[in-house]
């Protein structure tokens, strides 16, 4: 699935106030999302890229000051002014991004994976050098973003959607999606921990789960 597909929905979410508009839209895309992205856009679509207890991605404001000047060529100052002005370094990006001067030849069209990917890789990159290949790994999502992708990236590397989208609404998108019981869906989710995972058994018509150890 195309990026800018998930960010067409984080600007509805964001336009939205009313829960039940938010399930809607989300279910709709649930629904429809390849079985292959499903796990995937549930979690993003929430803003995480691991389930709560998991890993952090164990990336600072300043780190992503640092990526947006990097991809951007924008000095530290001027990221800073444009922060101060905003308050919210995914439009700080959005704006350079949609301001840079030339585009890369290199650039490729995003893909919902490609961001999963890179994000989840972040909590592994330790020992020396690892803030310099951090950089790289976010640098290299933005250097392909459109504007409104570069915002959803930056806010999810920093955790603050600015969307509206508590587990509740999305506990409610997976029951009307698949058709099943909210309180199914959430019995499901308490055993096995992750709302992506619930989403592909609810999609195959089985949400029977067991404990296990480790998990």
């Amino acid at each position: 699935m195309h990026y800018r597909d998930l960010v067409a929905v984080y600007e509805q979410l964001q336009k939205t106030r009313g829960k039940i508009e938010k399930r809607d839209i989300l279910a709709a895309f649930y629904a429809d999302a390849p079985q292959d992205d499903l796990r995937t856009v549930v979690l993003l679509s929430t803003g995480i890229v691991f389930v709560a207890g998991d890993r952090e991605l164990g990336v600072s404001r300043e780190i992503v000051k640092r990526v947006i000047s990097k991809t951007y060529g924008v000095a530290a100052a001027d990221i800073e002014k444009k922060f101060k002005e905003t308050g919210d370094l995914g439009l700080v990006a959005e704006f350079f991004a949609s301001h840079k001067k030339q585009r890369s030849l290199a650039r490729r069209e995003l893909t919902t994976k490609k961001v999963f990917e890179n994000l989840q890789k972040l909590p592994d990159v330790t020992g020396s050098g690892s803030v310099d290949r951090k950089i790289t790994l976010i640098s290299e999502l933005l250097a392909s973003a459109e504007p409104k992708e570069a915002r959803y990236i930056v806010r999810t590397v920093i955790g603050d959607m600015r969307i509206g989208v508590a587990e509740g609404i999305v506990r409610d998108a997976l029951a009307k999606a698949f058709n099943k019981d909210v309180k199914e869906i959430e019995k499901t989710r308490d055993i096995i921990g992750d709302y992506g995972r619930v989403a592909e058994m609810a999609r195959r018509g089985t949400l029977e789960a067991t404990l296990t150890v480790g998990s």
